[in-house]
C-alpha cells in the first residue's frame, strides 16, 4: 500500500475537477461560516439565560387584600450552554511526490486546469471542505456531549435536539408530509415563544418536493411550468426553505436563524479555526488544520421539527 502523501498515492491529472461529494452547506454559511460567528474563552459557552413569568390571569385582589404588600415572588433565571467540540486534521506530502507535481499520469494534454493533489493548498482547501461538512452536519444532527475529562469528546447540541428538548416535535407517524402537519408545528413553536424573525425551514430533498407540492401554484402559461418554493408566507410570518444535504431525509427543522451563531474557541495567538506547519520527522512537509467549533443556538424553544416523515 502506498504511503500516506507519497507520489504513487497523490496523482496529479488534467481535467476539470469535480466532486460528487455534498459541499454546500447553506445553514452555516447563513449563520456566519467559517470565518464569521462569536469567540469563547471556554469549551463551554453560554447560549441562552431564560426567566419565566406565571400565566397571564385576570387578577382577584380585593381592596382588604391590598393593605397589605403580597409574599415576594421573585423572577429567577436559568442559564442553557452548548460547547466547542474538536476539528483535527492532518496533512503530509512526500518530498518526492512534490518533486513529481509535474509528473503527470492519465492522459495528457493543456496543463491550464492541472489538479495537482501533491499540492499543499490543494489539501488545505479539501480539508476545510471536510471541516464545513461536519459543522453542517453537528449544526443539524450534533448530540450534546460535555467532556468529563481528556478521554470524553465534546459533542456540540444541533438544532433537531434543540426542538425535542424543548417538545416542539411533531410526529408525522410515517405518514407523507401535509400542510396540516405543518401548521401544528407552526401552533406549537408559536406557543413556545418562537418568534419566526428570521426562521427557515431546513429540508432533504424529498421533504423539499413535499412542500413546493403543499405550498406551490405555477402560473398559467404555455411554456413554463414547475414549482421552486424558496419562502411560504405564514400566519406567524414569512418562512424561508433551505435545501440541505445533511438534514435528515424524514425530518423537517424549522430554525430561528436569527439567534444562531458558529462559536470557534480560540487558541491564543492561532485563531479559532488554523493551519499550522508542523516540524518534519522525515523527507515530507507536514502541518495541522485545527479548530474548536460549536454552535450557539440561541433558545432551544425557538426551533421545532416534524419527525416521521414518508421519504418516498
Amino acid at each position: 500500500m502506498a504511503t500516506t502523501g507519497s507520489a504513487w498515492l497523490l496523482l496529479n491529472y488534467i481535467g476539470e475537477l469535480y466532486t460528487a461529494s455534498p459541499l454546500r452547506t447553506p445553514v452555516l454559511s447563513a449563520i456566519g461560516g467559517l470565518n464569521g460567528g462569536k469567540l469563547s474563552q471556554n469549551f463551554t459557552f453560554p447560549v441562552s439565560a431564560e426567566y419565566s413569568i406565571p400565566a397571564a390571569a385576570q387578577t382577584t385582589i380585593t381592596e382588604d387584600d391590598s393593605v397589605d404588600a403580597p409574599t415576594a415572588v421573585d423572577v429567577v433565571t436559568t442559564q442553557v450552554y452548548n460547547v466547542c467540540e474538536i476539528h483535527h486534521h492532518s496533512i503530509l506530502v512526500t518530498y518526492q511526490a512534490i518533486s513529481n507535481q509535474n509528473r503527470l499520469s492519465g492522459i495528457t494534454g493543456p496543463t491550464d486546469n492541472l489538479a495537482s493533489p501533491a499540492s499543499y493548498d490543494f489539501q488545505i482547501k479539501r480539508k476545510l471542505e471536510e471541516i464545513a461538512r461536519d459543522v453542517e452536519f453537528s449544526i443539524l444532527q450534533g448530540t450534546y456531549v460535555v467532556s468529563t475529562g481528556s478521554g470524553v469528546a465534546n459533542g456540540t447540541r444541533g438544532l433537531i435536539e434543540c426542538a425535542s428538548d424543548a417538545g416542539n416535535t411533531v410526529a408525522a407517524g410515517g405518514a407523507t408530509l401535509t400542510k396540516p402537519v405543518v401548521q401544528e408545528l407552526l401552533r406549537t413553536m408559536y406557543a413556545a415563544g418562537a418568534i419566526f424573525a428570521n426562521a427557515a425551514f431546513i429540508v432533504n430533498a424529498f421533504q423539499k418536493q413535499v412542500l413546493s407540492e403543499i405550498y406551490g401554484y405555477a402560473p398559467t402559461s404555455r411554456d413554463v411550468g414547475g414549482l421552486n418554493i424558496q419562502q411560504i408566507e405564514t400566519d406567524f410570518g414569512l418562512i424561508g426553505v433551505i435545501l440541505d444535504s445533511f438534514q435528515p431525509a424524514a425530518t423537517v427543522t424549522l430554525a430561528e436563524l436569527s439567534v444562531c451563531a458558529p462559536v470557534f474557541q480560540e487558541v491564543p495567538k492561532k485563531g479559532g479555526l488554523f493551519y499550522q506547519p508542523l516540524a518534519p520527522t522525515g523527507a515530507a512537509d507536514k502541518g495541522q488544520l485545527y479548530g474548536q467549533i460549536g454552535l450557539d443556538h440561541g433558545p432551544k424553544w425557538m426551533h421545532g421539527t416534524i419527525t416521521g416523515c414518508a421519504t418516498s
